[in-house]
């Protein structure tokens, strides 16, 4: 199945989260998406060892489809004559557990049973008995199996055994109880409910072994949708109104609750990477009209977009692999239909960059200085002398107070946006709202990003982070954008690039990289590496302003 291309539109975090230092955190980066079915379907799962993933297709056969995780070898399993509307899976893979639909003979009412069957098609057992609205059915660790019910508006979580034996945990009809996931170490249920007086949701926690029940949150605006961590002890949620909600995180027993990710929009249930490190969930991006999937960290540095621009609006949760980093998910499809997707996700841990080599002393001059080497008190000798030099003469760059260029140190974002809008020659822009929260109409460089915003050479986000270092790859990016080109389009094709090390990279990334490469805007380091992700130093920055100014020739 051809792979689609790949679009990662970095988000900033709020003000009310901690500083990100640029590429300071691990990052979660796309290296592949597909979608696997055009037919309508709905609740995807993957089987617990990951090898086959089961969902639900839409139609009047009331089909269970098992794929293999690339979406080839569909094969249809019919297990029972009533609609399905969810399933999942045993812990050990052998069965799965429905909720179908029933039809009341003398009232003609539309109950839900709850359901197991064998994932080999066969053995369907009906283990409620179409009196009640079930619903959420999973099972515990144990293979014992829990779910909601609800009839005459008294709500019940039941734990039941395989064998239709079981036991009611009666919880106050006044929370109108819904299940949301089973603890992985624990005997415990999570659920949201009303607390007596209110009409918004909050988080519980049911005891299975004493049905001892307590919340957990007490979140402005309510909370709903919450997950458990791998190892149990910390639950993400989504907290606040309706239209303006956040990621929140709150330990088991009630404390440290604190807010991640707050868009000021609508979001869905949040998911865990299957190590911890990771929070993703679907949420409304404004701008572009539809919802997109967002990472972010459980301390709330890094969030951002993670899924491509071109992928059509998600229309359900993420799940993840056992055991890997990836991911799939629902998303609109023709004639509103839901089609099943995925993404191949990779962890990227920033390195730091590589140090640098000592400047060499300047030599005594035997004569008075040339311009060149009058241009700074500490670049004589170096190897980007002469490119600082005729930028500085053409004032484009900056040193500083005491007369030195430092051409060793890093370069903020901000820096070189002032840099590269006095290379391009375009006039600042200050008579427009602010684009970032971060860079306020009184910062010193707010007319330089403003421009380059809308120039399109800079992506507009929620934050900038002007006072974060920049990397080699963003400049690469910001250049390409510059010269009118953009790594997207057909201009320019991924050849056998010289460098040892952009596998990590998206395909989009590699465009630009490869863009970069053959206007020489790029040449690497001796070693064969382009180091995309480490900070560029001053004179690495001018350099690349110099190559640039050589295109625009």
């Amino acid at each position: 199945m051809k792979k689609l291309l790949i679009l990662i539109v970095v988000l900033a975090l709020l003000p009310l989260l901690p500083a990100r230092a640029e590429n300071q955190f691990p990052y979660l980066a796309v290296n592949a998406t597909e979608r696997l079915t055009v037919a309508d379907v709905v609740s995807p799962r993957y089987s617990p060892d990951g090898s086959y993933i089961a969902f639900i297709a839409k139609g009047p056969n009331n089909t269970i489809v098992y794929s293999d995780p690339d979406g080839s070898n569909q094969r249809q399993i019919v297990f029972i004559p009533n609609p399905i509307w969810s399933l999942n899976f045993s812990p050990d893979g052998s069965k799965l557990i429905l909720i179908v639909a029933t039809t009341g003979k003398e009232t003609g009412t539309v109950y839900t049973d709850v359901v197991t069957v064998g994932t080999d098609g066969k053995s369907p057992k009906f283990l409620t008995n179409s009196t009640n609205y079930n619903s959420d059915p999973m099972y515990l660790p144990d293979s014992r199996i829990a779910f909601t019910s609800q009839s005459n508006g008294v709500y019940t979580v039941w734990v039941m055994n395989q064998d239709g034996s079981s036991q009611k945990m009666w919880i106050n009809p006044g929370l109108e109880p819904i299940m949301l996931g089973i603890s992985p170490v624990r005997e415990e249920v999570l659920f949201m409910g009303k607390p007596s007086g209110s009409s918004i949701y909050q988080l519980f926690l049911c005891d299975l072994s004493g049905g001892n029940v307590r919340q957990i949150t007490n979140f402005p605006g309510g909370a709903r949708a919450g997950t458990f961590s791998p190892d149990g002890g910390r639950i993400a949620f989504v907290g606040g109104e309706e239209g303006k909600q956040t990621i929140a995180i709150v330990d088991r027993d009630g404390a440290n609750q604190y807010s991640l990710a707050n868009l000021e929009t609508s979001l869905w249930r949040p998911t865990w990477s299957p190590d911890g490190q990771f929070i993703v969930f679907p949420a409304l991006d404004k701008e572009a009209g539809k919802y997109r999937i967002y990472s972010v960290l459980p301390d709330g540095n890094d969030l951002r977009a993670i899924s491509p621009d071109f992928l059509p609006s998600v229309t359900s949760q993420v799940q993840w692999k056992p055991g890997d980093y990836e991911v799939i998910f629902l998303a609109q499809g023709d004639g509103g239909s839901n089609n099943l997707w995925k993404m191949q996700l990779q962890k990227i841990v920033p390195q730091p960059p590589p140090p640098q080599p000592p400047t060499p002393p300047t030599p005594t001059p035997t004569e008075e200085p040339s311009p060149v080497n009058a241009a700074f008190s500490d670049i004589a000798g170096h190897w980007a002398e002469k490119n600082i030099a005729q930028l500085k003469e053409m004032g484009i760059v900056q040193g500083f107070p005491d007369g030195t260029y430092r051409p060793n140190d890093t370069l903020k974002r901000v820096e070189f946006a002032a840099f590269l809008l006095r290379a391009l020659g375009y006039p600042q822009v200050t008579d427009i709202a602010p684009f970032y929260q971060d860079l306020p109409s009184t910062h010193w460089g707010f007319g330089t990003v403003q421009a380059l915003v809308l120039k399109k050479i800079i992506a507009r986000d929620t934050n900038f982070y002007p006072e974060d270092n920049i990397t080699r790859l963003e400049i690469v990016q910001w250049e390409v954008r510059a010269l009118g080109l953009e790594g997207d389009t057909t201009y320019r094709s991924i050849p056998n690039l010289p460098f040892s090390d952009l596998d990590s990279l998206t395909d989009l990334e590699k465009k630009y990289v490869a863009t970069a490469f053959e206007l020489k805007l790029i040449t690497g380091y001796p070693d064969g590496t382009l180091r995309p992700y480490g900070f560029a130093t001053r004179a690495e920055a001018t350099a690349l302003l110099f190559r640039l100014l050589e295109n625009l020739k």
